[in-house]
């Protein structure tokens, strides 16, 4: 018996059968659009994952050490650096592939200063890494509310100084905004947090630029190890009198994170009310300026500019 069939614009089938599954290249093209998007917001979801793995992972380090009372040696500033460095090696290998993973204002702009990252694009690099660190600080600070809560005994202080006492409790021993932005040590003037954040990030980035310049002919796998190295090492070493901040987003946002989370503006009154500003924006970009102009002057090329120019 001869057996009807129906032609759609799609395919012929029985119908005494069933349609046939979806072919692969239709598949493909169907996942294709559902996960279309222009390229430039792919960089800010990029940027902003990416950072929020770098200051997310970093941030519960410190509360993990911070609210823990019984711990014999407080807050392990290497452990704390080491794992900054892991959060910076999972944020980079996330977002290299969109991005190139700057995770950094400082960075982004020394990028764009040698060429390798168009000024157009830097605006929506910042604001991906902006938003990602405040997330950040919000995941962390929810992961921990009850550790907070038990720290502080509910008195949101962001800086408690050295002497500054309530109910005759040191409020630098109940302080816990150091858990999200960083602070000064007591004995350090705006100046010494100027040139502290200048030298410190001028490493980083200077470090930052060799390692991703493509005449080293590093292997693209590479990068997020090295690059967590090269993190790790400048907060142990640049981590007493700042607490290395390096990172305007990972200072900035955690900062009004603060502001708006119940610790007021205590978080932006250290050191004259400059401290945020100076170390936190100020230091990080002037660092990042000179490493893109030093290192262009030093192990530059019109030809390799071009080369990597975006």
């Amino acid at each position: 018996m001869e057996v009807e069939t129906i032609t759609t614009d799609t395919a012929s089938y029985s119908v005494h059968g069933n349609p046939p599954e979806m072919t692969k290249s239709h598949h493909k093209k169907s996942r294709n659009s559902l996960f279309k998007m222009p390229k430039y917001i792919r960089e800010i979801l990029a940027e902003m994952v990416g950072t929020y793995l770098l200051v997310m992972i970093g941030q519960a380090a410190i509360a993990n050490y911070k609210l823990n009372r019984n711990s014999k040696v407080g807050v392990d500033h290497f452990a704390v650096a080491f794992t900054f460095g892991i959060g910076a090696m999972s944020g980079i290998a996330a977002s290299m592939p969109i991005s190139g993973s700057h995770l950094n204002p400082a960075v982004s702009l020394a990028f764009a200063l040698s060429g390798r990252l168009s000024m157009c694009k830097v605006p929506h690099y910042l604001l991906g890494q902006y938003i990602g660190a405040l997330l950040a600080s919000f995941t962390v600070f929810v992961a921990y509310y009850e550790g907070i809560e038990a720290y502080d005994h509910g008195n949101r202080i962001a800086y408690g100084g050295e002497w500054f006492t309530i109910n005759q409790t040191r409020m630098a021993e109940i302080a816990s905004g150091d858990i999200f932005a960083t602070f000064p040590a007591p004995w350090i003037t705006v100046t010494s947090a100027l040139i502290d954040q200048i030298i410190a990030t001028f490493a980083l980035v200077f470090c930052v630029l060799a390692v991703t310049d493509k005449r080293a002919k590093l292997p693209e796998y590479l990068h997020p190890f090295m690059l967590g190295m090269v993190i790790c090492g400048v907060v142990v070493a640049f981590g007493l009198q700042c607490g290395a901040a390096l990172n305007p987003a990972r200072d900035l946002s955690p900062r009004l994170f603060l502001l708006i989370g119940g610790y007021g503006f205590d978080a932006f009154r250290p050191t004259e009310s400059l401290y945020w500003a100076v170390a936190g924006i100020i230091g990080p970009h002037i660092g990042a300026i000179i490493a893109a102009w030093s290192y262009g002057l030093l192990l530059w090329d019109d030809k390799t500019n071009e080369d990597q120019h975006e």
